[in-house]
């Protein structure tokens, strides 16, 4: 290696700020930042006279006259935004702005976005600059870098769009395929940057199926679901996540396991979130089970077997689903009459069901309703389609004994008081 000797005298003595060159060619410039170094590499000695006159120019523009960020921070954002306005100027080739931006995220660092944040809103030719940006992204593919370098490029090209242009769409950038891209900054970022960079932008996709990127903007209190694609199978997702290693993915994996083997999509865990998970008004989780009704019929069923608090209007709804072609339905309607709820507006929904299907299950029930409400003093008025005689007419007692004996007794109880048998 040739002699190391120190540039921007002033700048060193004033804040300890190491700058090495080293005269041969390939030799680094060396900026600490934070804990670490960039070391930015030339391929050429014209290279070398460039970045010192960049280096020069940035030394003469009172890098220590702003209160944002550490120097070397400053340092930072006013290197990076000298070298692409020189670049726009028809200055040397962008093997400085690239070494730069290769370095670690923008986000990283709040005060070098913050800082070409300011750059950026005074500055009259914020479209050329980012126009000229979006040009480096679609050439940073053919750069010939190192994976984890490429990727750090690729992202900050990106934040540098987005503070030249905010609330840009990604195709604006070039990105075509962001949910792609993001996988590949995800598998070669640190936990930390990558924390970071999510907390620091904010991705819509309210104009899917391009997102809209901003930066400083606070996120969403809930999911944006119009860019959301629900019809990936969870058992799909949960072994790419096992073969990517990806600890969020594998959390939702793990707990999605529960699920019915086909039954593992992003709609059915949804469902049973809200209709057996969430803790809502009695009135949030009827229009759930309404909602849900035409999709998942017999989750509804199911849900609605433990459900204590669906009243008649519900299930007058539910009557209008495909959920009332089950047999399963009589059952609900019929375990909810004569318990103190509104006997009268579950027998309306009962009547005007039509034919139902009808199996053990739901004849059990509708005999065990129909007693119930005699025990208890009840007469079905005329209009009723089914009164207590009908019923005892055509229950087959030998069926009823084998799932429910004690209704047999019960049965003829009634039977003999309404003189069935005379």
């Amino acid at each position: 290696m040739g002699r190391t000797y120190e540039r921007a005298e002033v700048l060193a003595a004033r804040f300890a700020g190491d700058l090495l060159l080293d005269e041969v060619t390939g030799g680094e410039l060396q900026i600490p930042v934070g804990a670490d170094v960039l070391r930015l590499v030339p391929s050429s000695d014209d290279d070398v006279v460039a970045w010192l006159d960049v280096w020069n120019s940035a030394n003469a523009r009172h890098l220590a006259d702003s209160d944002t960020g550490t120097f070397d921070e400053r340092l930072v954002a006013r290197l990076t935004w000298d070298v692409l306005v020189d670049l726009l100027r028809g200055g040397p080739g962008d093997g400085l702005l690239r070494e730069l931006l290769s370095f670690s995220p923008l986000t990283s660092s709040p005060a070098v976005i913050e800082l070409l944040q300011e750059r950026a809103h005074v500055s009259r030719r914020r479209d050329e600059l980012a126009d000229l940006v979006r040009r480096l992204f679609a050439a940073a593919s053919d750069s010939g870098q190192p994976v984890a370098r490429c990727a750090v490029h690729t992202l900050n090209l990106v934040l540098l769009h987005v503070v030249l242009s905010p609330s840009c769409s990604s195709l604006d950038v070039g990105v075509e395929d962001w949910p792609k891209l993001a996988a590949f900054w995800r598998s070669q970022l640190s936990d930390e940057d990558w924390r970071t960079l999510v907390a620091s932008v904010h991705v819509s996709w309210d104009q899917a199926p391009a997102p809209v990127l901003g930066i400083g903007t606070a996120g969403p209190g809930t999911v944006d679901l119009s860019g959301l694609v629900c019809d990936v199978p969870l058992r799909e997702a949960a072994m790419e996540a096992r073969f990517t290693g990806d600890p969020a993915g594998s959390g939702f994996g793990y707990v999605l396991e529960a699920l019915p083997p086909g039954r593992r999509d992003v709609h059915y865990a949804r469902a049973v979130l809200e209709l057996a998970a969430s803790p809502v008004e009695p009135w949030v989780r009827a229009a759930h089970y309404v909602w849900w009704s035409d999709k998942f019929p017999d989750l509804v069923l199911d849900c609605l077997r433990r459900d204590v608090t669906v009243g008649a209007e519900t299930m007058r709804e539910l009557a209008k689903t495909p959920v009332a072609e089950s047999s399963a339905f009589v059952v609900q309607i019929c375990d909810r009459i004569g318990r103190g709820g509104d006997d009268p507006g579950l027998l309306d929904v009962f009547d005007g069901l039509g034919t139902p299907r009808s199996d053990h299950g739901s004849r059990v029930a509708v005999l065990d309703a129909w007693l119930r409400l005699h025990e208890q003093g009840y007469r079905h008025p005329p209009h009723r389609r089914t009164d207590l005689r009908a019923v005892l007419r055509a229950v087959d007692f030998d069926e009823i004994r084998r799932h429910r004996p004690d209704l047999v007794y019960r049965a003829g109880t009634v039977a003999h008081e309404i003189g069935l048998f005379e």
